[in-house]
């Protein structure tokens, strides 16, 4: 059995945002992060965030199970779970967006849950501001 997580992270600003027309990244303009204290006393964006990333991607793979039903129908594919990193940093407004089946969508939405339970998120950053940023979190399993 081999769990595979994607490092790839789908981020869409909220409907306020683009209609804005936020297309370039500018220094006031920065995507959420999740916090760890791994990446403190970073403080440099470029530095900040592919810690943050990969403190979550350690996160998740600590705390993810492949389902056992899934295992014994040999059940692999992408789970892709969406959330809201909100202004103040909470995530909420959790859904699966896409389910191969077999409890595999119920297992990422149960880690993603750990989640919105555990510290608050760096929130997004656009014009200087905190803002509302859509997440979207691919999640591949994959038997091997």
């Amino acid at each position: 059995m081999h769990l595979l997580l994607t490092g790839i992270f789908t981020l869409v600003l909220s409907a306020g945002a683009m209609a804005q027309g936020v297309t370039d990244h500018h220094p006031e303009e920065y995507m959420p992060m999740f916090t760890s204290v791994r990446c403190e006393g970073l403080e440099e964006y470029a530095e900040l965030k592919p810690c943050a990333d990969q403190a979550m991607l350690e996160f998740i793979y600590a705390h993810l199970m492949y389902p056992r039903k899934a295992r014994r129908r040999e059940v692999q594919g992408l789970a892709v779970v969406t959330f809201v990193v909100e202004k103040d940093g909470s995530l909420t407004s959790v859904q699966l967006l896409r389910d191969p089946g077999a409890g595999i969508g119920e297992e990422a939405l149960r880690v993603v849950n750990l989640m919105v339970n555990g510290p608050p998120w760096t929130p997004g950053i656009q014009e200087g501001k905190p803002v509302r940023v859509q997440f979207n979190l691919p999640i591949q399993f994959s038997l091997n």
